[in-house]
């Protein structure tokens, strides 16, 4: 293990008191160019970032997933000046605390939240709650009432630190830390209804798993699947398969060559081939991007060398082009994190290098939104001090022009929802860029705007994605 790489466990028990210390700021500014007539360049994809908290909030920050419900986003925050809390970003981008965790009803929420078959947000705190501060499952709906439904006992597991999965049969079943029952301490896989009716289905023996830090994910077989941080063969991490009745299968060892110590959930792509990281081995020992053939071959496609990341800690998600894309914890230009996406067969292309102009600390794994962009969060913003929401959209680019009596239409690609500025500049050298149209409102993929300010001899246009002007998309 690279010695300044922290442990597992150094990285689980400081998670919060690490997430605000450090900071990030939320711009990129990317611009297409265009001469008249001819046709210029532009990046595939970048980030926008959105800031989510102020300055009074700079102990809070998100973790986990976001989730985007109703045209709204929801999450939740740990911070070490407070329990943990659940907010929600509107349309609008006005962010509001639907409800602070007290400890009696749960203490520094580690994951993410997941819909319920009702419609409401379910989710768990890693402590708190009723029966000796081991951890809660809790319900909240979109308007904010909130309820606890379980409390941990530690017999039956404790600390659970990833995401519930909502199973066909409308269960949710999720994976907890440490823990035991039948004398074994090395964490649980159980269910639980929507109810609160909780059983254990596992309790882990360290020689076929142990310590699972990633949510579940139900097969193509309606059997579930997943990965523990540590435990099987060499210590170094396992990946299983559970059914619905708690039959439990030790699918896989690593071995630290090929990857070492999951912490993110498995992907089954639309091939059917599971996909996943591993935060530690390889190569360089800064961590795997693997695929699994769902029985028992498992085959290394990257081996993060800390200049294209290190730490991957979330899952993998499989977007409609066909390529898979995370996040890695540390790692890039200047060791921040990254994001990247990845070929079905091992080609990885860095798209971000997270920095102190683009964000630090990618803490959650990433979400499809219903615009079909992905979604983030960053664990600190250099901007408020606190958390911060990104998303990866396609960069504008000028597609044609139109010249017609004198007067330019200009066409460029958009996503719904998106805001952007027209520019213009008559010389280059030096370019004072004059407003031609601003805050232009995307309701399609193609935006066209005219120019009927008279053109000289020659005009330079570019387009801009607006970060700052804030909207969500709709469902």
């Amino acid at each position: 293990m690279p010695a300044d790489r922290p442990s597992s466990d150094t990285r689980l028990t400081g998670l919060y008191q690490r997430l605000s210390a450090l900071r990030a700021v939320c711009i990129v500014l990317v611009e297409a160019f265009l001469l008249v007539p001819a046709l210029s360049w532009g990046a595939e994809q970048t980030l926008q970032a959105v800031p989510l908290f102020d300055a009074s909030a700079n102990s809070i920050s998100p973790v986990g997933r976001t989730l985007h419900v109703g045209g709204s986003i929801y999450g939740v925050t740990g911070g070490t000046a407070t329990y943990g809390s659940i907010f929600k970003v509107a349309p609008d981008g006005t962010v509001s605390i639907l409800h602070a965790f007290n400890i009696s009803d749960g203490l520094y929420p580690m994951a993410g939240l997941t819909k319920g078959p009702d419609g409401a947000l379910y989710g768990t705190t890693s402590n708190g709650g009723t029966n000796g501060g081991w951890g809660t499952i809790f319900k909240i709906t979109v308007n904010g009432e909130f309820s606890s439904i379980f409390s941990f006992a530690e017999t039956n597991g404790y600390q659970p630190s990833a995401e519930l999965l909502l199973g066909s049969d409308g269960n949710f079943y999720g994976t907890t830390h440490y823990g035991w029952a039948a004398d074994f301490y090395h964490g649980t896989i159980f269910r639980v209804s929507p109810a609160g009716d909780f059983s254990t289905l596992v309790s882990l023996d360290g020689e076929h798993g142990a310590e699972p830090m990633a949510a579940l994910m139900e097969g193509k077989d309606h059997a579930f699947y997943g990965t523990t941080s540590s435990g099987g063969s060499s210590d170094l991490g396992t990946i299983f398969r559970i059914t619905a009745d708690g039959h439990y299968t030790c699918l896989f060892s690593f071995n630290g060559t090929n990857g070492s110590h999951p912490q993110g959930g498995l992907l089954q792509c639309t091939k059917g081939t599971f996909y996943g990281t591993t935060t530690d081995g390889g190569q360089w020992g800064y961590g795997t991007i693997f695929e699994f053939d769902g029985i028992d071959t498992l085959k290394t496609l990257v081996s993060f060398d800390k200049t294209n990341g290190r730490i991957p800690e979330t899952m993998l998600v499989e977007r409609s082009d066909g390529l898979l894309y995370g996040t890695t914890l540390l790692g890039g230009e200047a060791d921040y994190g990254t994001l990247f996406k990845l070929s079905m067969d091992g080609v990885l292309t860095t798209l971000s290098s997270f920095d102190q102009s683009t964000g630090v600390w990618p803490s959650g794994w990433l979400e499809k939104g219903p615009d079909g962009n992905l979604y983030g969060n960053t664990a600190t913003s250099s901007l408020y001090g606190a958390g911060s929401l990104f998303r990866l959209v396609n960069v504008p680019k000028i597609r044609s022009i139109s010249l017609s009596s004198g007067l330019a239409a200009m066409t460029w690609t958009t996503f719904p929802e998106g805001i952007y500025d027209l520019e213009y500049t008559d010389n280059l050298a030096p370019a004072v860029w004059l407003p031609l149209v601003k805050s232009v409102i995307a309701t399609n993929s193609l935006e066209s705007v005219m120019d009927s300010s008279g053109l000289g001899s020659k005009r330079f246009y570019r387009v801009k994605l607006n970060p700052w002007n804030i909207k969500l998309p709709p469902l």
